[in-house]
């Protein structure tokens, strides 16, 4: 069968589809099973052997019970006592062999000895002599000046006026000079601002001849809306 633009464009059929889909379901499980086999596997490779080993020892001590004890009751022996395991723990061993015989260097036996100090070394230095001279000295007025800390200003003083902005006596005797007193004096400010007609028209604008475009733009809008809403 030759291939066309038509025999492209068509779909696979059903059939086609459901086999790959059961063969990609196969592959599937397939996988999913040789996983378990391997995990089980390694799960045995493990404990396995502790497994053997406690069946084998818990056999001996039922055999050895059965011949001594008397027979269980058919409610006992009907329903078997459940018992949780322990998983037994695994001894540490060394991944690689330590060397049996090592030698020790020059260096490390060095570092290795004890430091033995004379007993005539000290520890802590002597203290300072003080001459005698130095303990009767008496100190002058300005060392003892010095010699205090420094106060740091308090941020809320307490010694505050009753009445901060007072006038000194000296300031209300002083004379000022004719300059001083030009310079104290206020300026008188003019404004140009029309401010008792803030809306008021220039003449020039009054002058003014508008087009007739203009007038149609400054006409208001007619809207229509519902006397009864208002």
């Amino acid at each position: 069968m030759y291939v066309t633009a038509k025999n492209a464009k068509r779909k696979p059929p059903l059939r086609l589809m459901r086999d790959a889909l059961r063969r990609w379901r196969w592959r599937w499980q397939w996988r999913q099973q040789r996983r378990r086999y391997s995990l089980a596997a390694e799960w045995w490779q493990f404990h396995g052997v502790s497994i053997v080993l406690k069946l084998t020892m818990s056999s001996k001590r039922t055999s050895s019970k059965s011949m001594t004890s008397k027979p269980a009751s058919a409610k006992t022996s009907s329903r078997p006592l459940k018992k949780h395991e322990e998983t037994e723990k695994l001894e540490w061993t060394l991944t690689l062999p330590m060397p049996k015989k090592y030698k020790v260097s020059k260096r490390t036996n060095n570092l290795a000895k004890p430091i033995r100090r004379d007993v005539a070394h000290l520890t802590k230095p002597f203290p300072t002599e003080i001459p005698a001279g130095v303990l009767k000295h008496r100190a002058s007025k300005r060392i003892l000046e010095l010699s205090e800390p420094k106060h740091v200003a308090d941020p809320f003083p307490l010694n505050v006026k009753a009445n901060p902005f007072v006038v000194s006596p000296g300031a209300l005797k002083y004379k000022a000079s004719k300059r001083t007193k030009e310079l104290a004096e206020a300026r008188e400010y003019v404004s140009n601002h029309t401010r008792n007609d803030p809306f008021g028209i220039s003449p020039a604008a009054l002058i003014a001849k508008p087009k007739q475009r203009t007038i149609e733009l400054a006409k208001p809008k007619n809207i229509k809306f519902l006397p009864s809403i208002f």
